[in-house]
């Protein structure tokens, strides 16, 4: 058999008509190699991707399977995790979460009155476990209910981010395979 045999050339425009690919298949030494050019985007250079598609049968032509993935704007995607995201992912939730990270963070007082909360609690602390002198007034404060309180302001906020992992979750189901 020959050692290197053309199988396929094909070539594919995204919906959005962003970027034109071109699949050159070729068996060398009886393995597949798959080679996509993108003739439209400067100074990018040709990609390759190895595998066990086909094999060399005496130069005949070998039907090489579509790729598992979809070339994005924002890089190689898994098509079927794709498909399933246009049918069922509102990117609405997304914005949502910035309403709702607002929505948190005045509840809190914003972000650098949580940390002020924390370095007042970490002073009180000094005091009263380290015997530092107090550097933090003592008038009406207790230490266990200022702990409660930043204790009950953090759960607000690892709430959030619970929600914000769960929603973000599917967007990482777009790896593909071959980034597995």
């Amino acid at each position: 058999p020959p050692a290197c045999t053309f199988l396929r050339r094909s070539g594919t425009r995204s919906s959005a008509a962003i970027q034109n690919t071109i699949a050159i298949a070729l068996a060398l030494n009886g393995e597949a190699l798959v080679v996509r050019f993108f003739p439209n985007s400067a100074g990018s250079p040709a990609t390759s991707q190895y595998g066990q598609q086909g094999r060399c049968r005496g130069g005949n032509m070998i039907e090489v399977p579509p790729a598992s993935f979809q070339t994005t704007p924002y890089g190689e995607v898994d098509s079927v995790a794709l498909e399933r995201l246009r049918a069922n992912f509102d990117t609405t939730r997304l914005l949502q979460l910035v309403g709702r990270l607002d929505a948190c963070l005045a509840e809190l007082g914003g972000i650098n009155d949580m940390r002020d909360e924390l370095l007042r609690l970490h002073a009180m602390a000094l005091t009263v476990i380290e015997g530092v002198v107090p550097t933090v007034p003592t008038e009406n404060v207790s230490i266990w209910e200022a702990a409660e309180s930043v204790r009950l302001d953090l759960e607000t906020l690892s709430s959030w981010i619970r929600i914000a992992q769960m929603t973000i979750a599917p967007l990482g189901d777009l790896v593909p395979g071959h980034e597995r």
